[in-house]
């Protein structure tokens, strides 16, 4: 996050070196089988570098509702993978099948954007999470989204109030294993609630 936030420049006039850049250490979180999140939102600050801009600053709004970012940030996508296809007709190369803006990579951005208000998403581990909780898992993409973010507040509450010491727990085990760690709430802003709970290597028992 803080790599992304190093260079995350709005103002850049030149967006798609700046996302190159910010998105250098992404690693696996937007690169992977069959997953290209990042060469296509880097295709697309070629293309069309203005409207790949005004893309993210949009889901970056915090002040708007999660739901309707996650909407309009794929919706935006769609247009410019068009966008993206017409230029290929025109070289005679293959259609790209997906612009990969949807809510996985969507919520890797806004963590990279803010970790302390964001979580890494992942359906799969909404649905574990969901059933581990015993919570009925909602369908619509979307809604998925907002649901487990309420989990992962609601999960990381409880767990600040009433066992601070896995906290501390926690983070000391990953500071052994020479870990780079931020605070605990940033470390929950991923796929580490349900880890939270689950023992340490370093150790017998968290909780």
């Amino acid at each position: 996050a803080k790599h992304f936030q190093d260079y995350w420049d709005p103002n850049t006039s030149d967006v798609e070196k700046m996302l190159e850049d910010a998105l250098s250490e992404s690693s696996n979180l937007l690169t992977g089988v069959n997953y290209f999140p990042k060469g296509m939102l880097l295709g697309f600050a070629k293309l069309n570098p203005v409207k790949t801009l005004d893309t993210l600053v949009k889901l970056f709004d915090d002040s708007k509702d999660l739901k309707e970012r996650l909407i309009k940030f794929e919706t935006a996508g769609e247009e410019l993978l068009d966008e993206e296809n017409r230029a290929r007709v025109i070289k005679n190369e293959k259609p790209a099948k997906s612009s990969y803006c949807e809510p996985r990579s969507a919520s890797v951005y806004l963590a990279f954007h803010n970790s302390k208000n964001n979580y890494l998403y992942k359906a799969s581990i909404y649905k574990a999470f969901s059933t581990l909780l015993g919570v009925k898992a909602l369908s619509n993409k979307f809604d998925k989204v907002v649901a487990y973010y309420e989990l992962c507040d609601s999960v990381l509450s409880f767990i600040q109030e009433n066992h601070p010491e896995i906290i501390q727990e926690r983070e000391t085990c990953l500071q052994q294993k020479s870990l780079e760690v931020m605070s605990m709430r940033h470390s929950l802003k991923g796929f580490l609630i349900p880890s939270v709970l689950m023992p340490c290597p370093m150790q017998q028992s968290v909780i």
